[in-house]
């Protein structure tokens, strides 16, 4: 995604499900069969004309390191004051 590019990943794999479904944004879950291949073929047109910019805005809003590290420290400070 910070490239620009769609994802295209299997469900039921790490924490990847937690992310959804973002077509529009470059990324792709799919069920590990053949369904799930045949859904991004019949889709890999439109994941190709998504806007590269679009997607690498997502990733960063999403991915991004200064933020992560923002929510983990409150994450810290709740327990510290729990």
């Amino acid at each position: 995604m910070a490239m620009g590019l769609p994802v295209i990943c299997n469900r039921n794999v790490g924490d990847l499900d937690n992310l959804g479904d973002w077509k529009d944004t470059g990324v792709y879950a799919i069920e590990p069969d053949t369904l799930g291949f045949m859904s991004v073929l019949n889709d890999l047109n439109a994941l190709m004309h998504i806007d590269p910019s679009r997607i690498r805005e997502v990733s960063r809003k999403r991915f991004d390191l200064a933020t992560g590290i923002l929510l983990y420290e409150a994450v810290y400070r709740k327990v510290i004051e729990y």
